[in-house]
């Protein structure tokens, strides 16, 4: 009797979890993965017809720029959204251009081989 209460509290636990992940899609999507398109080594999200935020790099040096083109529009780069670079053990310096930027929490967090910000 208790290996089969076992089985169903365990199922039971699996199939909140799974459900957890439909309701809500940001605990399954990291940011990284999830972005409109890249330029010189940096991924890029669009928020608006004039703005993107920079979601992560895939390169490890990287410079932020003001603005960056895309299809046709020149969008203003205005944030680095929360956790973008966290756990890139790769990303050695990163320099960004202009001061208005917004930094979202935690953008550097466990960057082991990061040894500038400028």
């Amino acid at each position: 009797m208790k290996y089969h209460a076992k089985r169903m509290l365990c199922a039971l636990l699996a199939l909140c979890l799974a459900a957890s992940f439909l309701c809500f899609p940001s605990l399954a999507d990291d940011q990284g993965d999830s972005y409109d398109f890249e330029a010189d080594g940096i991924l890029y999200r669009i928020i608006d017809e004039s703005s993107v935020e920079v979601v992560g790099a895939s390169t490890p040096v990287i410079g932020i720029p003001e603005s960056v083109p895309h299809s046709n529009i020149d969008y203003k780069v205005v944030r680095i959204a929360d956790g973008t670079f966290a756990g890139n053990t790769s990303l050695r310096m990163v320099a960004i251009s202009h001061p208005d930027i917004v930094l979202g929490q935690n953008i550097f967090y466990n960057c082991t081989s990061l040894a500038a910000v400028q």
